[in-house]
């Protein structure tokens, strides 16, 4: 499972989602609004899986529409986490085809969970 992963707020929750997602064999790509802070690779090299890339805030939107427009067409991304509801609605508006793939990460009443019962 490929796994597209858009950081706008906070790393907690991106991180706790790509824990249950390589657990059950998910690809997590993070793409990270801003730059990568000193030592973020550190929290995420224990995972395998993961990749984290860094996207200038004047450029993201772009470079996140382009992201996922190229996974469409090689049919790659099977799940888009986002972690607010603007980018929830920015992704459901332009893809609609990713209506029912594009999950909101919220913090769940069971600890450590941030992914909806139903997600893969």
């Amino acid at each position: 499972m490929q796994v597209i992963s858009l950081v706008e707020k906070g790393w907690s929750r991106a991180r706790r989602a790509a824990v249950q997602l390589t657990r059950v064999g998910g690809n997590v790509h993070h793409v990270v609004r801003g730059r990568l802070p000193p030592g973020l690779d550190e929290i995420f090299i224990s995972l395998e899986g993961v990749t984290v890339t860094g996207i200038s805030p004047r450029w993201y939107r772009a470079a996140v529409w382009l992201a996922l427009l190229q996974t469409l067409w090689q049919h790659h991304a099977t799940v888009v986490l986002v972690d607010n509801e603007r980018a929830d609605t920015w992704v459901r508006q332009w893809f609609p085809s990713l209506w029912s793939r594009t999950l909101l990460l919220r913090d769940t009443e069971e600890a450590g969970h941030v992914l909806p019962a139903s997600a893969p």
